[in-house]
């Protein structure tokens, strides 16, 4: 079956039908993604799903997190209200989730609440960026915690991209593997029967 189907293929990618098949697919596909990212509610959708993804989410949380936490810890720094900076901050993200996030964060410090508070409507903050921040609105000493937090993220990205790099060396090692195997046993299967044939 695997020598059949590799036939097909090649027979298939070596027509002008199935040339234009596999454009005209490729481009479909690209279409359907960019109406997807277009509409706000997907695009919503899909960055909070990336969010959630294992080891990559993780990796992405903690490097969208270092960018918020170390503009803000700057803005902060530079006499701006917490309100007004977290109002300028939100758009720094580039995963529309955190900076939907941000901007319900916003109102809420803008109507009194705490920013300890405020970051629980947030379920991907980094639980030790929650606890150190809370630790710095009751110490009275929130830009340094801001600052401790954004190198705290940065750390942990450093850390998660090193953990996905030795993950994805098997991964992309065991895919080839499986290539090589289809391909070899696509060659090697017709060559046995038939020799099984003849003796």
């Amino acid at each position: 079956w695997n020598t059949l189907l590799l036939l097909h293929l090649a027979e298939c990618l070596g027509s002008v039908q199935g040339k234009l098949l596999l454009v005209g697919g490729a481009g479909g596909a690209l279409l359907v993604v960019f109406a997807l990212l277009r509409s706000p509610g997907c695009r919503l959708w899909i960055d909070r799903q990336i969010l959630a993804l294992p080891k990559l989410g993780s990796l992405i949380t903690h490097v969208e997190w270092m960018r918020i936490l170390g503009t803000l810890s700057v803005l902060f720094k530079s006499g701006i209200r917490l309100a007004e900076a977290l109002q300028m901050v939100a758009l720094v993200p580039d995963n529309t989730y955190l900076g939907d996030c941000l901007k319900r964060i916003q109102r809420k410090v803008e109507q009194g609440q705490s920013l300890t508070d405020s970051l629980s409507l947030c379920k991907t903050v980094p639980w030790h960026t929650r606890e150190l921040l809370a630790v710095g609105e009751q110490a009275g000493n929130l830009e340094e915690m801001l600052l401790q937090s954004a190198s705290l993220c940065q750390e942990k990205a450093g850390h998660e991209s090193e953990r996905l790099l030795i993950l994805v060396e098997p991964a992309l090692t065991l895919l080839l593997g499986v290539v090589l195997l289809f391909l070899v046993m696509a060659i090697i299967m017709p060559i046995l029967n038939v020799m099984d044939v003849l003796v």
